[in-house]
């Protein structure tokens, strides 16, 4: 048998707070890249590999 004490209201309140934090950080870098993506508007194989340099090419 599972002995679960609860500790009152503020039970898994930090989880709860950190998962919405983590929630709120990853919507603002997705509408940052996606405006970046916007005003950049690569269009061409070359322009998306000046644009991500980090990428190799093969050739």
């Amino acid at each position: 048998m599972i002995n679960r004490i609860v500790v009152g209201a503020h039970y898994g309140l930090k989880d709860w707070i950190a998962q919405r934090a983590t929630a709120v950080i990853m919507a603002v870098y997705s509408v940052l890249i996606a405006a970046v993506l916007l005003v950049v508007r690569p269009s061409t194989f070359e322009a998306w590999q000046e644009f991500s340099p980090m990428v190799s090419s093969s050739s």
